[in-house]
């Protein structure tokens, strides 16, 4: 039986967010602030909603980093950011 990939909401509350990926809130607003994370998209004054392929390509940019295989100045200097 082959494994099923997850489906995600396209958009998503900063709730829903730290669910998937196994942190706190705070941590999450953290990492937007040091620039690791991309910013939430203001959909209402109330409504803020994080997108999740751009968290998705943060990630996999931020580990393309650590392991070195990186050649985008913008994130050479990401590994610097705890």
């Amino acid at each position: 039986m082959a494994a099923t990939t997850p489906s995600y909401p396209p958009f998503m509350s900063i709730e829903s967010l730290a669910a998937h990926l196994d942190m706190s809130e705070s941590h999450i607003r953290d990492l937007v602030e040091q620039g690791v994370l991309p910013r939430p998209i203001a959909l209402s004054k109330r409504c803020v909603r994080y997108d999740w392929s751009a968290v998705q390509n943060a990630i996999r940019a931020r580990a393309k980093v650590r392991a070195g295989q990186s050649d985008d100045p913008f994130m050479s200097g990401a590994d610097s950011v705890s």
